[in-house]
C-alpha cells in the first residue's frame, strides 16, 4: 500500500512541477533571469579587480601577469566546460539546438 502512495505522490508532484515550469519558464522570463545572472556575475568580477589595478604594489603584476592569465583560464576552462555540457544535454533534443558545432 505504501508503494502505491509513493508512486501516486511522485506522479502528482511531477504533474504539478510540469505545470509550474510550463507557466514560468518562458522565453521572456529566461531572458530576464539570464540578464540578472549576468549582472550579478559582472558585479562579482568588478569586486574581484577593485583596487588591484590601481595600487602601486599590485598594479604592474596584476595588469600584465595575473589578470590576463586568469581571464584566459576562465574562458578556456569554464566557458568550454559549460558549452560542452550543454551540447551534451541537447544531443537527444534536436529541436532545441540553435547552432551546430
Amino acid at each position: 500500500m505504501n508503494a502505491f502512495f509513493i508512486g501516486a505522490g511522485a506522479t502528482l508532484l511531477g504533474v504539478l512541477l510540469n505545470l509550474i515550469l510550463k507557466k514560468f519558464v518562458t522565453d521572456e522570463n529566461i531572458a530576464k533571469w539570464s540578464s540578472a545572472v549576468e549582472k550579478v556575475f559582472f558585479g562579482i568580477g568588478r569586486i574581484c579587480t577593485v583596487g588591484a589595478s590601481h595600487w602601486k604594489v599590485t598594479k604592474g603584476v596584476w595588469n600584465s601577469v595575473i589578470e590576463p592569465y586568469v581571464i584566459i583560464v576562465l574562458r578556456a576552462i569554464v566557458m568550454n566546460m559549460l558549452s560542452g555540457f550543454i551540447r551534451g544535454l541537447l544531443t537527444d533534443k534536436p529541436s532545441m539546438k540553435k547552432e551546430k558545432k
